[in-house]
């Protein structure tokens, strides 16, 4: 009896295990594709924009509502505010081209997750 006492309570530790092993495989980390769909969504508003207007934004509100529904949350910081972005400026010259103006614009051509390594190669 002790035998077939002892074969059950090692079938139901086997079984808690598998069951713990699934759910832990379920429990996969998807903010890497999170982030990386965001990213493609966010690189083809920010593609539009340039296509429609002629300019890259300077701030990623200006893809809102037209672009985007509203800017996304990083979901690896979950904060909105912590992208980086790969930047252009345009800088005027002086009437006399002799020296740059004091006036420059700084627009986004690029974004990415502000979480560091290895998210912001993405």
């Amino acid at each position: 009896m002790k035998l077939q006492e002892s074969r059950g309570r090692h079938r139901f530790a086997a079984g808690i295990a598998l069951l713990l092993a699934i759910a832990c495989r379920e429990h996969v980390d998807r903010r890497p594709e999170t982030l990386r769909a965001m990213l493609a969504q966010m690189r083809a508003a920010i593609a539009r924009f340039h296509h429609d207007t002629g300019r890259y934004p300077h701030a990623l509100d200006e893809l809102v509502p037209k672009y985007l529904p509203r800017v996304p949350v990083d979901p690896i910081t979950n904060s909105a505010k912590t992208w980086r972005f790969d930047t252009e400026e345009t800088v005027a010259p002086s009437a006399d081209f002799t020296t740059a103006a004091a006036k420059s614009d700084t627009a986004i051509t690029d974004v990415h997750s502000g979480a560091g390594k290895p998210y912001s190669d993405f």
